[in-house]
This record gives structure tokens, C-alpha cells and sequence, in this order.
């Protein structure tokens, strides 16, 4: 099957065709035309031969000098032998040109096709050798997309591949926060130090008309050819004439820039417009395969630190249930916490007292002399329900961010590893922030809190992680009001001991003094107290004078006696009522009590409408009393009146009946005997004995 020629020959074999028949026209008017267009007709066969030569090429040029000299000899042979010099030179001159015009001319155009071959040759094999030079640096690209997730190593493999295809003196990968619409540099080479500081800052606020502030706001590829003629800078910082900006972009979502940069202008053509445009496509590929396998780590490691939070919610289940101590139990809490949440600080605090008082009872990560010192600082809960406001408020737990921080500087006593400006990183955690977790008991009342710093992962809680630690506040909070529970009842246990103990001394007839130091004594153990005092009233001078103490030494205390309505006891005596102060020394003018300093409370020993005596309890430091400790006290007191008043009518019945049992004995003598001295020395010796 025969193939069809190529359109090119066919157009040059119709011109080649026309142009013969051309030749064959001016033969034919060379002999036929008027002699004045001779000159004019022979001019234009050389000049037709070299268009047939230059458009035929060299074989339809000799065919066409063939024809030309077919027609120009006869007319020159016929000059030359005429005589005329100036004919005969034309002639040679036509015939001259009409060789050169069909065989050099070819040839000078063939050289000149062939050197316009080589060129196209030339430039087709630099191009083929530059698409090979970027299918070569896509597929390293690719084969590292497929063997790692590992962002940092796919950048910069994208950045050598860049700045190797593209000739460029610096290139810099751009990351933008989705969640806080913030840049950073990802990765970038060529840049010293202080270049690096500067781009890292103008992200952040790129300079106005920059070409990075374009490239960010319209998220189109930008090439800078000459930013001296363009009249703007790339990015503020160190000058480069020429600049590429290829955005990326997960799903609609701008995810970044891929930025070269080159000293010298117009540095960049198309294809390399063309390769970094596939480069940046690579590196979003990249960056969504690292968040899509850091999500992938994040919910395994979730999952992980899942199962260790229930693993150490069961064991924190089992010492609950057990006889530990609560301080015991709080702080394997607070060590659960720190392992299994991720804080390096842990602190838990129970509330008590009254008025309420946190009081540190465990913590995690903590110097020791410093949780020391914080045991010692009960911290006022009215200070810290300032800070604890719906607008800080997350699930249950409060999270006060440090720009904040004024509304607890100087009122709560915390601790601080440093103190920091307020300089803070979009998600990052500062130092002066503070989460609290408050410990919720059944009817969701405050039974205490705990607080965390220092998060390992550096980062402010999310709601996942304020519903971790939650999980282990219920734990604390279960064990509190276990440990409440079982100390009210202990107590109870205690005081019905104390009435039963009471009652047999009673019972046992035992000696006044010898009951009021049973009641000073289990006061005292009772009620957590460094003493406690017994006073009495004296009838015969009318004073409440110190009978019993335990924790004093009553000789020391024999000059305290109060008269009703003086000083505490005197007041307590007089009102019948009871009496708690925090702080004698601040609360309490003069000198004139049996403690100067600490906490005291006071309860009348009523029996009936008559007070008996006053029972005190105190406390060499700053604690106050709970109304639990006064009601304790007050019914320690009901008890110790009834066994005051017993002991004392069975003091008068013994004494009655040992006057009773000596005047019996008088009487018997008297009768037994008229010996007067002898009766007068019998009744002498029972007087004496009475």
C-alpha cells in the first residue's frame, strides 16, 4: 500500500510545477517579446530559478539552471559574437547568476535549514532533558510520599528537587494553622538565621503590597520576575529580583506556600512555573498524609491512654474500698493523674472548716518543702470562687487563661516554677494558667478541687481532657465523703465510748476531779485540739475557776477565773451559749484569757437553768473550729453537765453520810462512858477525822 506524500511536498512540487511553466512563459517571450523588454525578461529568469531552487530545493534548482541556460545561450552566444562588450558582460553575468542561483543557492539554504535543525534539535533535547530532569525530581518526591509519613523528610527532598530544577538560590515551605489561621515556616534552606526570624515574623503580619501578602490573600500561583521593575518586595526581608509563590490547599482550605527565590531576575520560565506547581501539589499530598496519620496516632494513643486512666480508676476504686488513709488515696490519685492526663503538676485540695478553707492534702510533681509549706496555707474558698466564672468554664472544670491572672494575683496562694510574660503561642499552654477541676460530691456540692499544670503536651485542655480529669475528681470526691463518712461515724463511735466511760466513772463512784479529767482528756482526743480546759463554778466566791485540763498544766492556769460576763468563759457562762473564735489575738481586746493566741470554742455545762461550768477547747494556730467540732462539743458538754451534777450530789452523799456515820459513833461514845476526858478525846478524834 502505497503511502500519500506529506502536504509539505505536495505544496512544494505545486510550486516547483508553476514555477517551470513560468520559465516556459518567459521562453516563450524571449522570442517573441519587443527587444526594448529583453534586458528586463532575461533579468527574471535568474531570479526565477533562485526562488525555484530556494522553495523546490537543489534538484528542482538544477533543473531550473538547466532551462535557464537553455533559454539565456542562444541570446548570449549570439551578444558574444556580436562585438558588443557591455551586451557580452551582461550575458555572462545572467548566466551567472543563474548557476549560482541553482547550484550555490541550494546549498546556502540547505546549511542554513540544517543549521536551523540543529538549533530545534538542540532546544527539543534540552526540553526533553528538563522534562526528564522533572519526572526524575517528581518521582523521588513520590517514591518518599510513598515510603514515609515523615513531613520533615518529604520537605526536603521537595526543596533540593525545587531549587536543583528551578536554579534558585533559597526555597521555603509555608504551613498555615488551619485551626488558628496562623503561618509558620515548615521547612526551608538557604536562609541564615536571622532571614528565617524575619520571614517567621512577616507571616505573621505580611508587609502591605508584598508579594507574599498577594499570594496569601489571593491563593494564585505568583512569579516575580523583577521585583526592582515591579516596585515591591517578596516578603519585606532580605532582597531577591526574583521570586515563585505556589499555593497549596487542602480541600478549599489554603494550607500553604511553597516559596522560591532567586538574586538574579527573570530566573523563572514556565516549566518551572509548571514543575513547582506539581511540587506543591506533592506537598499538600504530604501534609495531608502527616495529618491523616497523626490523627491516626492521636486517637491510638486516646485509645491508650484510655485504657490506662480505667486501669488506674480501678486500682484508685480498690484503695478507696480499702482501710488506706484518705490522704493515702488522694495522692495515688494525683500520681494517676500525672501519668495517665499528661500534667507534670498535680495538687488536691479538700474543703473544710468553717467558714470553708481548702486544705492541701495531696499533689504530684510538686518539691516536697514546698507541699510542706501549702498544708500549712489553707486557702480561703471565697477567694478562689471569684475565679471560678461561667466564662471560664469548661464542662465542669474552670480554665482561667494567664491574661486573666489579675483576678487571682495576690489573693491565692499558688505555686509558680516561673513567672512569665504574657506572650502566648495560638493553643499553647503559659505558665500562669491555671485549670480546676472542682471535686463534686452526691449532691453536687463542693467537697474540694484539683488543679494541674504543666501539661506535657504543652497544649491548653480540650474538652477531652478536662472530661479525663473529671473522671478522676469523682474518684477523689467519692473518697472524701467516704473518709467523712467514716470519720462522723468514728467520731460517734468515740463519743458514745466518752458517755459510756462517763457513765461507769459515775456509776463506779468515782471522785469528782477524777471524771472531770476522763472529760478534759477524751475532749481533747475527741475534738483536734492541743488542750482543753474544765471550769467550774466556785460557789462560794462566784467565779468559774479551772478544774480540769488536759494539753495545760492546771497550777499554771489557777489565776484564770472569770467571773459571769467576763472574758470568754464569763461570756459563755453568762449568755449560755456557745462560742467559737479563729483568732484570739485579733479577736479578743486585753490579756486576761487562759489562751493569747490560736483558736478557742467554748460551751456552758447546763443543768437546768444553772451553768455548772464552761468547757473549752483551743488550738495553738489559726484554725477555726467547724460548727461539727462546736456541735461535738456541745454534746460532750449536756453529758458532762449530768455528770458533774451527779458526781457532785454523790460527793454530798458520801460526805452526809460520813458526818451521819461520825455522829453515830459520838453519840455511842458518850453512851458507853461517865469518863468525860475519855468522851471529849473520842469526839476530838472524829472531828479530826471528819
Amino acid at each position: 500500500m502505497r503511502r500519500r506524500a506529506a502536504p509539505v511536498l505536495q505544496r512544494r512540487a505545486l510550486v516547483a510545477i508553476g514555477i517551470v511553466a513560468l520559465l516556459l512563459w518567459l521562453g516563450y517571450n524571449l522570442n517573441h517579446a519587443p527587444d526594448e523588454w529583453q534586458p528586463a525578461l532575461r533579468l527574471l529568469v535568474p531570479a526565477i530559478v533562485g526562488i525555484l531552487a530556494g522553495i523546490a530545493g537543489k534538484e528542482a534548482g538544477l533543473v531550473g539552471m538547466i532551462l535557464a541556460l537553455a533559454l539565456l545561450l542562444p541570446g548570449s552566444i549570439q551578444s558574444w559574437t556580436s562585438g558588443s562588450v557591455v551586451q557580452a558582460v551582461y550575458e555572462l553575468i545572467l548566466v551567472g547568476l543563474c548557476l549560482v542561483a541553482g547550484f550555490l543557492l541550494p546549498v546556502l539554504v540547505a546549511r542554513q535549514a540544517d543549521r536551523k535543525f540543529a538549533s530545534l534539535l538542540r532546544r527539543t533535547e534540552e526540553r526533553s532533558a528538563r522534562r526528564a530532569s522533572a519526572l526524575s525530581g517528581l518521582g523521588r518526591v513520590g517514591r518518599e510520599l510513598s515510603l514515609t509519613f515523615d513531613p520533615e523528610q518529604i520537605y526536603r527532598i521537595v526543596a533540593e528537587e525545587a531549587i536543583r530544577f528551578c536554579k534558585a538560590d533559597r526555597c521555603a515551605i509555608l504551613l498555615r494553622d488551619l485551626e488558628t489561621d496562623r503561618w509558620n515556616v515548615a521547612f526551608c534552606v538557604g536562609y541564615l538565621e536571622e532571614d528565617q526570624a524575619n520571614l517567621r515574623q512577616a507571616l505573621q503580619e505580611p508587609p502591605e503590597g508584598s508579594a507574599l501578602q498577594e499570594a496569601i490573600r489571593q491563593g494564585t500561583l505568583l512569579c516575580i520576575s523583577d521585583v526592582s521593575i515591579e516596585g515591591r518586595t517578596v516578603w519585606g526581608g532580605r532582597s531577591a529580583r526574583a521570586a515563585l509563590l505556589a499555593p497549596f490547599r487542602l480541600g478549599d482550605d489554603l494550607a500553604g506556600l511553597l516559596l522560591l527565590e532567586s538574586d538574579a531576575p527573570g530566573a523563572f520560565d514556565e516549566e518551572d512555573r509548571a514543575f513547582v506547581e506539581t511540587l506543591a501539589i506533592e506537598v499538600a499530598v504530604a501534609v495531608g498524609n502527616a495529618r491523616v496519620y497523626q490523627e491516626q496516632v492521636d486517637r491510638n494513643n486516646l485509645l491508650r491512654q484510655r485504657a490506662d486512666q480505667l486501669g488506674h480508676v480501678l486500682k484508685i476504686g480498690q484503695a478507696i474500698r480499702s482501710d488506706q488513709p484518705l490522704e493515702q488515696v488522694l495522692e495515688e490519685i494525683a500520681y494517676a493523674v500525672q501519668e495517665s492526663v499528661g500534667f507534670n503538676l498535680v495538687l488536691i485540695s479538700v474543703l473544710e472548716g468553717d467558714p470553708p478553707r481548702l486544705r492541701r492534702m495531696a499533689a504530684a510533681g510538686l518539691p516536697v518543702d514546698v507541699v510542706e509549706r501549702m498544708k500549712r496555707t489553707p486557702q480561703p474558698w471565697e477567694a478562689l470562687k471569684t475565679v471560678m466564672q461561667d466564662e471560664f468554664r469548661i464542662s465542669q472544670s474552670y480554665y482561667i487563661p494567664a491574661e486573666e491572672q489579675a483576678r487571682w494575683r495576690g489573693v491565692l496562694d499558688v505555686y509558680e516554677r516561673e513567672i512569665a510574660e504574657i506572650h502566648r503561642e495560638p493553643g499553647r499552654w503559659h505558665p500562669q494558667d491555671m485549670l480546676i477541676v472542682p471535686l463534686l460530691g452526691p449532691g453536687r456540692e463542693v467537697r474540694g478541687i484539683l488543679s494541674v499544670d504543666e501539661p506535657r503536651d504543652g497544649r491548653v485542655p480540650d474538652r477531652f481532657t478536662v472530661e479525663a480529669l473529671e473522671i478522676f475528681a469523682v474518684q477523689a470526691a467519692v473518697a472524701v465523703e467516704n473518709a467523712r463518712l467514716v470519720e462522723a461515724l468514728q467520731r460517734r463511735l468515740d463519743l458514745l465510748t466518752f458517755f459510756n466511760e462517763l457513765n461507769r466513772s459515775v456509776i463506779a463512784k468515782r471522785g469528782l476531779e477524777e471524771v472531770l479529767q476522763t472529760v478534759v482528756e477524751a475532749t481533747g482526743h475527741l475534738i483536734e485540739s492541743t488542750g482543753s480546759v474544765l471550769f467550774l463554778l466556785d460557789e462560794e466566791s462566784g467565779r468559774y475557776v479551772p478544774r480540769a485540763a488536759y494539753g495545760h498544766d492546771v497550777e499554771d492556769l489557777r489565776a484564770y477565773t472569770y467571773a459571769p460576763g467576763e472574758g470568754l468563759v464569763g461570756q459563755v457562762a453568762s449568755t449560755g451559749m456557745p462560742l467559737a473564735v479563729e483568732d484570739v489575738e485579733k479577736e479578743v481586746p486585753g490579756e486576761g484569757e487562759y489562751v493569747q493566741s490560736g483558736a478557742v470554742a467554748l460551751t456552758p455545762l447546763a443543768f437546768g437553768d444553772q451553768v455548772l461550768g464552761v468547757l473549752a477547747v483551743d488550738r495553738a494556730y489559726r484554725e477555726p473550729f467547724s460548727s461539727t467540732d462546736v456541735a461535738t462539743l456541745i454534746a460532750l458538754a449536756d453529758q458532762v453537765a449530768v455528770a458533774v451534777q451527779n458526781a457532785r450530789l454523790l460527793d454530798e452523799a458520801v460526805r452526809r453520810t460520813q458526818e451521819l456515820s461520825m455522829l453515830l459513833e459520838g453519840s455511842q461514845a458518850i453512851s458507853s462512858t461517865l469518863d468525860l476526858d475519855w468522851v471529849l478525846q473520842a469526839l476530838g478524834d472524829r472531828l479530826l477525822a471528819m
